[in-house]
C-alpha cells in the first residue's frame, strides 16, 4: 500500500454505501455497508507513516473499529477483497 509514494496523497473513494462514522471521533468508529454484507473483506488501518495499526477480516456487517488507545491524528483505512479496494481517512481527536 505505501510502496507507492502517491499513496500518501490519499484519494478517498466516494462511495455512499460504505460508511464510517462518527468521523472525526475520540477513536471508536462504526463501519457499515448495505451492499457488502455477506462478503469477505480485509480491513487495514495505517498511521500516517504507513505502519499497520489494526488489521482484521470483515464480513460487511456493521462492526466497530476501535482506535481509542491510538494517538490522536489522521489514519487511513483500507477495505479490500480480491475484486475491489476502498480507502477512507479517519481522524482521531
Amino acid at each position: 500500500f505505501f510502496d507507492d509514494p502517491a499513496a500518501l496523497a490519499v484519494k478517498e473513494i466516494d462511495n455512499v454505501d460504505l460508511v464510517i462514522y462518527p468521523n472525526p471521533s475520540k477513536g471508536v468508529f462504526n463501519l457499515s455497508s448495505v451492499t457488502k454484507a455477506g462478503k469477505n473483506y480485509t480491513v487495514s488501518v495505517f498511521d500516517v507513516v504507513g505502519n499497520t495499526v489494526k488489521k482484521f477480516d470483515w464480513n460487511g456487517n456493521r462492526t466497530i473499529i476501535d482506535l481509542s488507545n491510538s494517538p490522536k491524528g489522521v489514519y487511513v483505512v483500507k477495505i479490500s477483497n480480491d475484486k475491489e479496494t476502498e480507502v477512507k481517512k479517519l481522524i482521531v481527536q
